[in-house]
């Protein structure tokens, strides 16, 4: 499995979040309440329950199959509304791929 990056959590702060998912997930009128800026993306995604899918946690530590964000990126039947990022390209596999990697080594803040 490829991956775009070393998978941590800075890399995804700064390779994804901040280059991509901050053009909406930000302030207080994120959507869903989910910000991802440096100052609150870990502690809005990691065991805390989705406000789509109550029954997932958006980031479940070492369960990358049952975390929310795996699914929003990459779409499918099981979420509720759009594919993330909304509006724009899906991010390449290797990209998601850096990210289950980071979720199935603990969701680490690193």
């Amino acid at each position: 499995m490829p991956v775009a990056f070393e998978p941590t959590f800075t890399n995804i702060q700064t390779n994804v979040f901040n280059a991509i998912c901050i053009q909406c997930h930000v302030g207080a009128a994120a959507p869903q309440g989910l910000r991802l800026d440096d100052q609150n993306s870990y502690d809005s995604i990691v065991n805390i329950i989705s406000q789509e899918r109550s029954d997932l946690f958006r980031v479940q530590p070492n369960n990358p199959d049952n975390s929310y964000l795996i699914r929003k990126l990459e779409g499918g039947p099981e979420i509720a509304g759009a594919q993330m990022p909304l509006n724009l390209t899906p991010l390449p596999q290797e990209t998601i791929n850096a990210i289950r990697v980071w979720i199935s080594q603990g969701a680490q803040r690193n």
